[in-house]
């Protein structure tokens, strides 16, 4: 078992206090957003003076079971996740959109590291939110009956007359066939001078109402003034977690959290498409080209429930399941897979016939697959990332 020293991402989004609170340690005034516990190649876990990846790709079989061969890698990466502020409107391709499109970029030369750089890798990324407090999300589209009645329900002051047309086309493309994909187009397409002051308008007609969707409205217009992602955040579910509740985001949802503090799960990739609510690179035909319009209920993800003290959330991918373990009691693990330990509460022992490590609130380890059965004492709370299918 490697003990596991991790990089924390300062995004403009992120909370002062929550992963210092988390990690324990004194908050600086800077936003923490991020804290990334894994192998991925743009700041992979330190695993006892090596990087995580290194590791792995000096011994594979090692690190991730008998099946892997040479250039395998870890196929998941773990995340705290501390939102202060909204995070961009976004989605995630298939794993062969990202393949097709990364090959694209690589032959037209363009610079990984580039802002306007679209794939990073050639993965896929789906990803679920496993809360540790009250988490808010919104995420896939709702019915557009319910949008448009939002919006037809307002009082809008008087709007510059190519402000009106946009909204009235609005309500029209949520009566039409393909409603979502047209209303979303329209949104997203339209010029800044003309939807601005419609995101105006709508925002101060939603101030008093108690509406879970016009209070986001309000809520991102004043982070995001005149932001075309506002009016689309009246098109999607409004997402509320509690500590304990998960959700999933497949590729082609469209997402933004919101607010919260979180364990991430995802696929090893970076590839995001952002359609606005960001200073970052927006490419809004690529994002369209992703989406899945589909008339989703809110994506929550129920666990398995394997005991009292341990529940796994598994989606249909291969890619990762997260395991949480409440340990009241010596626990034995059988499963032989590499997984991500990372401790969320209380402290906890894990021992193997290689040794044994301590972890308190904020600390990790990288467990081998070689390393098992596992012995788990201590009072406290884990959650344990492996690959997907290791703990249905």
């Amino acid at each position: 078992m490697l003990r596991l020293t991790n990089t924390v991402q300062p995004y403009a989004w992120g909370s002062t206090t929550a992963i210092p609170r988390f990690l324990g340690v004194e908050p600086d005034g800077s936003p923490q957003a991020e804290v990334w516990i894994g192998a991925h190649p743009s700041a992979p876990s330190d695993a006892e003076g090596v990087a995580l990846d290194e590791r792995i790709a000096a011994s594979p079989e090692e690190f991730l079971g008998a099946a892997a061969g040479d250039g395998a890698t870890l196929g998941y990466l773990l995340k705290v996740l501390a939102a202060g502020a909204p995070l961009s409107l976004q989605a995630h391709p298939d794993r062969a959109t990202a393949a097709r499109r990364y090959a694209e970029e690589e032959a037209a030369g363009v610079p990984r590291d580039a802002p306007h750089r679209l794939y990073k890798d050639t993965e896929h990324k789906p990803e679920l939110l496993y809360a540790l407090e009250p988490f808010a999300a919104m995420a896939g589209f709702r019915s557009p009956a319910a949008a448009r009645e939002l919006l037809a329900g307002l009082e809008l002051p008087a709007l510059p007359g190519d402000a009106q047309d946009l909204f009235e086309a609005l309500l029209a493309a949520l009566r039409g066939a393909d409603a979502l994909r047209e209303a979303t187009r329209l949104l997203l397409t339209a010029d800044a001078a003309v939807v601005g002051p419609l995101v105006e308008a709508v925002a101060g007609a939603c101030t008093d109402s108690e509406d879970p969707s016009a209070r986001c409205v309000v809520e991102l217009a004043g982070h995001y003034p005149g932001d075309a992602g506002v009016l689309v955040s009246v098109l999607l579910n409004q997402v509320r977690l509690v500590a304990g509740e998960a959700l999933y985001l497949p590729a082609g949802n469209v997402h933004a959290y919101l607010e919260g503090t979180g364990v991430e799960l995802m696929a090893s990739s970076d590839n995001v498409l952002r359609g606005g609510l960001t200073p970052k690179h927006v490419d809004v035909p690529e994002l369209l080209a992703v989406l899945d319009f589909r008339e989703l209920p809110p994506p929550l993800l129920a666990p398995r429930v394997l005991s009292q003290d341990e529940v796994v959330f598994a989606p249909d991918v291969d890619d990762f399941a997260l395991t949480v373990l409440t340990v009241r009691s010596e626990t034995r693990w059988e499963r032989p897979v590499p997984r991500e330990v990372l401790c969320l509460e209380g402290t906890v022992v894990l021992s193997s016939s290689a040794g044994s490590v301590e972890l308190t609130r904020g600390q990790a380890v990288f467990v081998t697959a070689a390393e098992h059965p596992l012995t788990i004492s201590g009072s406290g709370r884990i959650a344990a990332a492996g690959p997907g299918g290791s703990d249905r």
